[in-house]
């Protein structure tokens, strides 16, 4: 039934109608509205329009708060279920992990009866720890506190995954410049940001995108409003992307519910985003999550900041060899020079990207320039000139430490390095020790400027 309709109608009977609430959509906004067709005295026939744009908008906050309001009850129910039901069987266990003992200890010579036993206690150690991730989620584990940059947790779980990360996926890892200092259980975070990385990689299926940026945020009182499950406060901010199969609208809702899994039968015990949840909810933060199917997904872990204590060092400030603070770009076109000074770097705990030509060099550049600290390039490369590697870095890192290495020797450094600060050359063959060495000599002269 469209307006044109009602006109005839009114013309016809001279009633007034009130059309039912419509959208109206153009190319400057999107409105509501209610319409009133009446037909005057003279014959002529008017319509009147209402605009009832925000309180739809209010009726669809009021909405989503109820949504989230009765998720939030939700999770808390599930929680106290799953805690109880934890504790419970954790004494259990306690009495069948005992007696395996004593029936072990009790057991002589080379009896079948002993492996029996050691599989019993192996089975009841699984169920302990699926028991141990209930209480996680439930928010019922002893935290072992203390002050520490989110950074430096990263870093250290990027490290464990990294063997397990797939050659065609990218690594992308955004530090923030300043310390983010926070207050938490760090075996405990670094199992959430474990379960999120693997998680991750499992949805790319061997091909994709991994980035993890870090970052602070305070919240304001609009956002607050809209998000009962957030809390103010100034937080540091862990975001885990990838560019995997996503989440529809259905998923999402239970995503982080006990044993709620997609993977299929044996592939996990959909224990990992609730765990993630529970631990990460004990440390007085949230997780937001954003999904769409066929794009990937997005898991932001929300941390209360502490205050920085003021010996602390600025992640550019730290040690030089720390993974934390050092990042290396390394082009070189030799396969073998390029797996073996990989291999030296990734000794030392650097975080390693490599290119073996020109363009690919550019390419990675243009991507993920804010990645690297240090530019380890060799000037006879093929496809692009190392010059033109080295000017772009320098353009998009102006002054960023670099070190140029060749076979040949360079009598003409200060033209390829004109224009630019912060290079070293390093004359191929030279040892790991010259390497680490002009490393560390390259970044200290790099913090002497800032």
């Amino acid at each position: 039934m469209g307006l044109l309709d009602c006109f005839r109608r009114v013309w016809r009977t001279g009633e007034t109608e009130i059309l039912p609430e419509a959208k109206y959509v153009d190319d400057n906004r999107d409105m509501w509205v209610i319409n009133t067709v009446f037909k005057l005295p003279t014959g002529e026939i008017v319509a009147v329009y209402n605009d009832i744009t925000i309180q739809k908008q209010h009726e669809a906050e009021r909405s989503n708060l109820e949504i989230q309001f009765r998720q939030a009850q939700k999770m808390d129910t599930i929680g106290q279920l799953a805690g109880g039901i934890a504790h419970d069987f954790n004494n259990v266990l306690q009495a069948v992990l005992g007696y395996c003992s004593l029936l072990e200890a009790g057991i002589k010579g080379n009896s079948p009866l002993a492996d029996y036993v050691r599989e019993i206690t192996a089975g009841a150690n699984r169920a302990a720890d699926l028991a141990s991730q209930l209480l996680a989620f439930s928010r019922q584990q002893i935290l072992q506190r203390h002050e520490i940059d989110v950074h430096e947790i990263i870093t250290r779980t990027i490290k464990l995954v990294k063997p397990t990360i797939d050659e065609n996926i990218r690594l992308r890892w955004h530090a923030n410049p300043n310390p983010l200092i926070v207050n938490v259980d760090e075996n405990y975070v670094e199992q959430v940001l474990m379960n999120l990385f693997l998680n991750a990689l499992a949805a790319m299926d061997g091909h994709g995108i991994l980035t993890i940026s870090v970052n602070s945020e305070t919240f304001e009182e609009e956002f607050l409003r809209n998000n009962p499950w957030a809390e103010s406060g100034t937080f540091a901010v862990i975001c885990v992307a990838d560019t995997g199969t996503g989440m529809d609208e259905l998923t999402l809702q239970r995503v982080f519910e006990p044993f709620f899994s997609t993977k299929e039968v044996g592939k996990g015990t959909g224990l990992g985003l609730s765990t993630a949840y529970g631990i990460v909810k004990q440390h007085e933060g949230f997780i937001h999550v954003e999904s769409k199917p066929e794009v990937g997904s997005s898991f932001s872990i929300y941390l209360p900041l502490a205050e920085a204590p003021e010996n602390l060092e600025s992640p550019l400030e730290q040690d030089l060899t720390d993974v934390s603070s050092l990042k290396i770009f390394l082009v070189e076109d030799d396969p073998t020079v390029l797996r073996l000074t990989k291999f030296l770097l990734e000794e030392k705990d650097y975080i390693v990207v490599t290119a073996a030509d020109g363009e690919t060099a550019m390419d990675i550049l243009e991507h993920d320039h804010s990645l690297f600290d240090i530019l380890i390039l060799d000037i006879m490369i093929p496809g692009r000139s190392g010059r033109e590697v080295l000017k772009r870095y320098h353009e998009l890192k102006p002054s960023g430490p670099a070190i140029l290495m060749s076979g040949y020797s360079i009598d003409n450094l200060e033209v390829i390095t004109e224009g630019t600060e912060n290079v070293l050359f390093l004359q191929k063959p030279y040892a790991p020790d010259t390497m680490f060495q002009a490393i560390s000599t390259i970044l200290g002269e790099s913090k002497k400027k800032e």
